[in-house]
């Protein structure tokens, strides 16, 4: 069985990481050829799955030579499915898959709006007609595209323990920081507006005005310039660029948050709620999309409201003047990740859809067969 993988890029996140995961899991059962549309590599471990990779670096967005290219590998592998995992993979190979009549599996549902902007409308619209199964790491990620449920399926992401294992100490890590309070808050995700760093660092700024035992992590990619100008010199709260080795920072957490704008966007399944969670820290996120299916509330964290500053420094300073409780919910979030979002789990979900698809595949071929 060949199944084609196309990604934008294997830059640092969580469908990247889950595409590279789910090939690690299922080679040698299952032949992948990998497509990618971008030389942004950063899990460099693809290179040691020893599998076919094709980088086609795109000039412009939408760049026509790429069919020409992707025509070229579909007729070299003639796989049995092409997996597309967003919506510049799906321009490119939806018209291929329907032309040549290929099994596409539809995988661009990472989130879970409340409403959809005319980009995210445009690709469902477009895309779910030809698609053979649509897979989302959510329920809540299938409500909002409006997936047709005859073709829909979620599989959450699978997390891998080993990812948790021979982690620095956690002195050495503090000490990296120099961080030397006895608690630290963080919070892990991209420096983007869908991502609401307002209220993480307005809460934090409530709590430092009363109490001086917190350190407040910020850590991720992207544009921080305004948050280091409003924040310069509070020594009590760290933006921090790192993304290699996350587990190492979070594990030196006592509490994780992921307060979302949730005006633009909702989560899927964070990848940054599973890590927190796999390392028994209770997480306090905002109450919408997938996170709901991650975080059980009072269970495995809090969920609360968008924008809500105050009940977040409250739930916050809670879990703190709380170690009992901070403990348990840290440990029922470890349990919830062993049994519902393993990795071997997720790898058995989509070998079974493949394995379908493939059985389905030779049972036209064997009816075509017998009609001559």
């Amino acid at each position: 069985m060949v199944v084609m993988q196309i990604i934008d890029s294997l830059r640092s996140g969580g469908k990247e990481r889950r595409l590279v995961q789910l090939i690690n899991e299922l080679t040698p059962k299952v032949q992948f050829v990998l497509v990618i549309l971008s030389d942004n590599i950063h899990y460099k471990e693809i290179y040691d799955l020893k599998i076919p990779i094709y980088i086609l670096k795109q000039r412009f967005r939408y760049y026509p030579y790429f069919s020409l290219k992707l025509l070229s590998i579909f007729l070299r592998y003639k796989p049995d499915i092409v997996q597309a995992w967003g919506p510049t993979e799906l321009y490119y190979s939806v018209p291929l898959t329907f032309i040549m009549r290929l099994n596409l599996i539809n995988s661009f549902i990472v989130d879970a709006p409340s409403t959809l902007d005319r980009m995210r409308a445009f690709t469902a619209t477009f895309s779910f007609p030809v698609s053979r199964i649509i897979i989302a790491n959510s329920y809540e990620g299938l409500k909002s595209y409006n997936a047709p449920k005859n073709k829909s399926i979620c599989i959450y992401n699978g997390f891998s323990f080993e990812r948790i294992k021979n982690l620095r100490p956690v002195s050495e890590v503090r000490s990296e920081l120099n961080i030397s309070t006895k608690f630290v808050v963080g919070m892990v995700a991209s420096f983007h507006d869908y991502k609401d760093y307002d209220t993480y660092f307005k809460a934090a700024r409530e709590i430092l005005a009363v109490r001086n035992d917190v350190t407040f992590l910020a850590i991720g990619p992207g544009d921080k310039s305004s948050y280091k100008h409003e924040l310069k010199g509070n020594k009590s709260i760290i933006i921090h660029d790192k993304i290699q080795h996350i587990e190492e920072y979070i594990n030196i957490f006592t509490l994780s948050v992921l307060t979302t704008n949730s005006n633009i966007i909702a989560e899927g399944i964070s990848n940054f709620i599973m890590e927190s969670m796999a390392l028994k820290k209770p997480v306090i996120a905002t109450n919408r999309g997938g996170t709901r299916e991650l975080v059980i509330d009072k269970e495995t964290g809090f969920l609360i409201e968008p924008y809500d500053y105050k009940e977040l420094s409250d739930k916050i300073i809670h879990l703190l003047n709380n170690k009992h409780l901070s403990s348990q919910l840290g440990e029922a979030g470890y349990l919830r990740i062993a049994k519902y979002f393993s990795l071997s789990d997720m790898g058995h979900k989509y070998l079974s859809i493949y394995s379908g698809i493939k059985s389905s595949i030779l049972q036209i071929r064997n009816y075509a067969t017998l009609e001559k």
